[in-house]
């Protein structure tokens, strides 16, 4: 007689782990699509996107000008009170970063050489290249 064969010539234990594996499988899926679901309309995926955009314009910029951003659909929509904390440039590590408010921060270097100063003004960021 093969051994795990009942008298009916079933595998005794097959419904048992199948049923764990199927439990199992939607466990899995239904954690990788609420986590994919949260990171694509949210926060993160706004920070990330702004935190390179002012990189990518910062590397492009020239000495004497001045980059003008309009964020007020960004501070209607996410109830940010300081413009000026939610985006910060630091000019010593040569990186931004961007925190639309709960605990993350997206950081995001850049490589020009140029001393960046950020003006807010009524849910205008303006950055002036010196």
């Amino acid at each position: 007689m093969i051994r795990g064969l009942n008298k009916r010539g079933f595998f005794f234990k097959l419904p048992y782990y199948t049923a764990i594996f199927i439990v199992l499988n939607l466990l899995f899926f239904g954690v990788m699509i609420s986590y994919v679901v949260k990171h694509t309309n949210g926060k993160s995926t706004y920070e990330q996107m702004y935190a390179k955009e002012i990189a990518f314009m910062l590397d492009s910029s020239k000495a004497g000008s001045e980059i003008v951003l309009d964020l007020t659909k960004v501070v209607q929509k996410y109830d940010i009170s300081n413009l000026k904390s939610a985006i910060a440039i630091d000019n010593a590590k040569k990186e931004v970063a961007v925190s639309f408010g709960g605990s993350t921060t997206y950081y995001f270097r850049y490589f020009s050489d140029n001393h960046f100063e950020t003006i807010v003004n009524n849910g205008r960021f303006t950055i002036k290249v010196t």
